[in-house]
Parts: structure tokens; sequence; C-alpha cells
């Protein structure tokens, strides 16, 4: 099975080629109205891990992602960082923010 910061998946997790694929991303930024507009690619990998069962923490606001190696290898940028964090706004919109 896949793997996610260490943890089993319970489905194939989308990979950076296949994100880049189905959204036009400029200078590291989806650009694609919608749900991801503005956000890294990254941002719809993890998301769809929560979406899988597997975000590290759900504290019902804030969705908590520990980076593990495999991660890294996916999406280098995320060398350096910790966790990552992701929340839904009220207009459907997904944020996000890094930890070191």
């Amino acid at each position: 099975m896949p793997y996610l910061g260490g943890i089993e998946t319970k489905g194939k997790q989308m990979t950076r080629k296949e994100i880049e694929a189905e959204y036009t991303i400029e200078d590291g930024v989806i650009q694609n109205l919608g749900k991801f507009e503005n956000e890294p690619a990254y941002v719809v990998y993890f998301w769809n891990a929560y979406l899988d069962g597997c975000a590290d923490d759900d504290d019902g606001d804030v969705l908590t992602f520990d980076i593990g190696d495999d991660d890294i290898k996916e999406f280098p940028e995320l060398a350096g960082y910790k966790q990552v964090f992701l929340w839904e706004t009220d207009s459907g919109f997904v944020g996000h923010d890094l930890s070191r």
C-alpha cells in the first residue's frame, strides 16, 4: 500500500505528475479557479490524503500532516519542514501553512 508521512494509506496517493496534469501550475502555484487556486501542488496531495483518512491530526478546524521522506521525495520544496497544516474556508477554498 502507498505511504504518506509514514502512514499507510488506503488508496493510491496522487503523484506530483498527476496533479500537474490535472491543474495548470505556474511558478509552483495552481492557477485553476476553485478549491485549490493560488495554492502549491502539495496542498492537493495532502488534501487527498485527508479524504483517504490519513491526516495525522484533525482538530475540527485544522488538519495536520507530518512530512515524511516519501513526501519530500515527491515534493522537494518541503525539505526542511516538519508539518503541513490545511484548513477549508467558509467559502470552500483550502488554505495551508508549514512549520519547521
